[in-house]
């Protein structure tokens, strides 16, 4: 029910909408459970309205120029929040000479294995930690043929990259560095990822969910050096099962996945 009210709230554009929704309990609770089960039902959920080639799947009502988006908002009766990625901005200027209404709109699924809107990101080698797997990385081999700043030398395929308008998962979030976390400040309160490089800031909407066990928690709660990323976080906590007829269920979930033959 606590999950159901985060997700309510957000979608009224609640203060939920900008943090983190955070799974805590300890080993064997059934948190990955549920974030798997959040992630087959995005999988099977109708399709989105997205920017063709975009890597980001971006919205298209990103089209709309700033001085047009009340006309617009009047109009369509809601909120158009957010920018163009750097590539589909690019695109319109250069492909379309700047007319939106020219920019191609596909429909795409939710899929985990072609992580398409559904991002996860690992724990991570303290000694090895790669922001690239947050937010993309530049494509070296573009390089002789494009200025630095030239969108077209981006690599848009972090995990916040491929969960915009969808779920970025990380697994035993606290794992890793409060470094490596610090994008997590800004995808949340200001809805804006790093791009690769010298780059500007790129809009990002999606959730963001992570869990971890208790030690972990309150290992990284006990430094109060991480309170801009505690106060970002709601916290739900997953117990262990307590009641038989609960428990029941999970074994008959367990033995129906089994392949049983006679001994």
């Amino acid at each position: 029910m606590k999950i159901v009210n985060y997700f309510y709230s957000a979608s009224m554009k609640g203060e939920e909408s900008r943090q983190v929704l955070y799974l805590v309990g300890p080993v064997g609770a059934g948190k990955s459970s549920i974030v798997e089960a959040l992630k087959r039902a995005l999988e099977q959920s109708p399709p989105i309205y997205a920017l063709k080639g975009c890597p980001m799947r971006e919205e298209p009502l990103h089209l709309v120029p700033n001085h047009l988006r009340p006309e617009f908002e009047k109009l369509l009766k809601v909120q158009i929040e957010g920018d163009l990625c750097p590539i589909c901005k690019y695109r319109l200027m250069n492909e379309y000479n700047g007319e939106y209404e020219r920019f191609p709109v596909v429909t795409s699924n939710f899929s985990i294995r072609s992580r398409k809107g559904i991002g996860v990101v690992p724990p991570v080698d303290p000694n090895n930690q790669d922001t690239s797997v947050l937010t993309g990385s530049i494509d070296i081999s573009k390089m002789d043929l494009y200025p630095e700043d030239d969108p077209r030398i981006l690599s848009l395929n972090g995990a916040f990259n491929v969960g915009n308008r969808g779920i970025v998962e990380f697994i035993e979030v606290f794992k890793n560095d409060v470094e490596y976390l610090h994008t997590i400040i800004t995808a949340t309160q200001e809805k804006s990822i790093p791009s690769p490089g010298k780059g500007p800031m790129i809009y990002f909407d999606g959730i963001i969910i992570a869990h971890s066990n208790e030690a972990e928690w309150n290992k990284f709660k006990s430094d109060h050096t991480n309170e801009a990323i505690l106060d970002r976080i709601v916290k739900i906590e997953v117990p262990y099962c307590l009641e038989l007829n609960e428990e029941v269920k999970i074994y008959e979930k367990i033995l129906k996945r089994a392949i049983l033959r006679p001994i």
